[in-house]
């Protein structure tokens, strides 16, 4: 299994008082990509993996 590693890239900003965060990794291994939001105390890791390709129909 291989393992890429990606620079962690963070973005913030204040809304309604609120931290609003946005952090790019890879957290999931085997997805390709992932990602973390916060808002508050709300925390969501969302992540993504391609399916297989798609045949075209005859």
């Amino acid at each position: 299994m291989s393992i890429y590693f990606v620079d962690t890239k963070k973005y913030t900003h204040t809304l309604e008082g609120k931290t609003f965060t946005v952090e790019l990794n890879n957290w999931a291994q085997q997805a390709s990509g992932s990602v973390l939001v916060r808002l508050g105390d709300t925390l969501v890791l969302s992540n993504a993996k391609p399916g297989p390709l798609m045949k075209p129909y005859s």
